[in-house]
């Protein structure tokens, strides 16, 4: 079943004296319960699209929909969480985490139990009263995805969240989200500079352009891969092989950039 189609998205910012055009005539289906990675060059929309998505800003051209229909704003549906954890220092783990659903009105017992529960699953029940500022950087990511899943959106955007973390977190990082992604059978939408994260953790890829970002290509994630959990798939032989195939793609682009600059100087 499809979750969420794009149907040629366009996105441009105005100024005064200019337009840049930052996304050009995206069009996309995600199907429910699917792991698609957004990759591609610094600059080129992954999270101006995923903004779009979340309905925090809309296109300049065409249309997006979830279930069917059009996104017009912030939804109950969507989650989102960025490369910052955005916790409040003044407030513990577990009012950080109420706060989400105190805002969305959804701080009845049912809610509350299934936080709990998922404080469970990363381990963090013992951290419920102590502050941000006594927590490490995975812990406080930990939170910041607790935090969104507890209104139970259907669909996850995650806006590159390994990124501010050191490697070793970050795997283990990527093994949690995997896991509760799974579990509760989201759908998601991860923005990464990383490609074997992407390889890892997806059923498809999606490679965007250099500005305005277009969709260059789309990579099928093989099931031997799939079936893995995230660091034990990075290791595997296909992987690799993915990874040079994406990685090719990815310089015909910066080569293709590159003579066009040259034609027009």
């Amino acid at each position: 079943m499809t979750l969420l189609e794009l149907q040629q998205v366009s996105k441009s910012f105005l100024s005064p004296t200019s337009e840049t055009k930052a996304l050009a005539n995206i069009t996309a289906t995600i199907q429910a319960e699917e792991f698609v990675s957004l990759i591609g060059p610094s600059g080129c929309g992954k999270s101006t699209l995923l903004s779009l998505i979340a309905g925090m800003t809309q296109a300049t051209a065409g249309s997006i929909s979830l279930y069917g229909k059009p996104i017009t704003g912030p939804s109950k549906e969507v989650g989102y969480m960025l490369q910052q954890d955005y916790l409040f220092p003044w407030l513990t783990v577990w009012e950080n985490i109420m706060l989400g659903l105190t805002l969305q009105h959804m701080q009845d017992e049912k809610h509350v139990v299934f936080a709990e529960n998922l404080l469970q699953d990363v381990y963090l029940s013992d951290k419920k009263d102590v502050y941000p500022d006594n927590l490490s950087g995975g812990m406080k990511q930990r939170v910041a995805l607790i935090r969104m899943l507890t209104s139970n959106p259907s669909l996850l955007l995650l806006d590159e969240p390994f990124s501010a973390i050191d490697h070793q977190t970050k795997l283990q990082l990527e093994q949690t989200v995997a896991s509760i992604v799974k579990q509760h059978k989201k759908t998601t939408l991860l923005v990464t500079h990383d490609i074997l994260e992407a390889l890892a953790m997806s059923d498809r890829i999606i490679l965007l352009s250099r500005r305005p970002g277009t969709i260059q290509k789309i990579f099928d994630v093989p099931e031997s891969l799939r079936s893995l959990p995230p660091l034990e798939a990075r290791l595997h032989p296909d992987a690799h092989s993915l990874f040079t195939v994406v990685w090719k793609e990815m310089m015909q682009d910066d080569n293709t950039s590159s003579i066009s600059k040259e034609a027009r100087s």
